[in-house]
């Protein structure tokens, strides 16, 4: 294998990283979130209401049991909480979802008592209103369109011509960036809520310090899906860049596109 060789399996890695390792990244902290939530103990019914009511919201707020869902989840749309509610709910979640024009969905596989405080914190972020709820409600889901617009803009532009590879990379980590930015910092808020309703309850400390791990490894899965991708555009860049700079050196003109 010589070196043109080698670099030409460094030209397919660089175009490839930035698929490539966010897969991989968020598939590696899945499977850490999940180690750390088997190992927190699953609450009663009871109990997840009562992180409700640690966390401010109305006694008759629903929290919807969905078996299969494999997550956890608040949604402030109306008809996604009347939805959840018919199809998996009792007749007192429909009116409660009616009511609240929201709920919380959970698998059973996820109720423990740090999970469900953390979307506990989701529903607080969106009662208390301000930049909190807005970034919540809107920048986060916006950002998340960004990222795929970045994505699918920077493989047509390369296609068509009109984008070098390193102005392709640079476009990605600006977009996976800019995009990520509103969900980390939900995500965080929600986290905190979490721990301030943990610190009330009355599970013992060493509950409260599993949970909080389980926590934080969650947190781990939004940091691989929404920093993987930046990360690696710029290591691909770096890269693109570093091969014009020896070519250059060679005596080579090096023109992209």
């Amino acid at each position: 294998m010589d070196a043109d060789d080698l670099n030409q399996m460094g030209d397919v890695a660089a175009s490839a990283a930035p698929l490539v390792v966010p897969l991989a990244a968020g598939v590696l902290a899945g499977m850490y979130a999940k180690h750390r939530l088997a190992q927190v103990p699953a609450t009663s019914t009871q109990g997840v209401k009562n992180m409700g009511r640690l966390g401010g919201l109305p006694a008759d707020y629903p929290f919807i049991s969905v078996p299969k869902l494999d997550n956890a989840l608040f949604t402030d749309s109306p008809n996604d909480a009347l939805g959840l509610a018919l199809q998996h709910g009792k007749r007192e979640d429909v009116v409660s979802a009616l009511k609240h024009r929201a709920a919380i969905a959970y698998d059973p596989e996820y109720k423990k008592p740090g999970i469900m405080a953390h979307e506990v914190g989701h529903a607080r972020i969106a009662q208390g209103g301000g930049m909190r709820a807005f970034n919540q409600k809107y920048l986060r889901p916006a950002g998340a369109m960004l990222g795929v617009v970045s994505m699918l803009g920077s493989y047509l532009a390369g296609r068509a011509g009109y984008l070098t590879p390193p102005q392709r990379m640079g476009l990605l980590a600006a977009g996976g960036a800019l995009a990520a930015i509103p969900t980390l910092i939900n995500e965080h808020q929600a986290t905190g809520e979490a721990k301030k309703i943990l610190d009330q309850s009355n599970y013992s400390p060493e509950v409260r310090k599993k949970n909080t791990k389980a926590l934080h490894a969650a947190l781990t899965t939004y940091y691989a899906g929404g920093l993987a991708l930046p990360v690696a555009a710029l290591g691909s860049l770096a890269w693109w860049v570093q091969r014009k700079r020896v070519l250059e050196n060679q005596g080579h003109t090096v023109r992209w596109g």
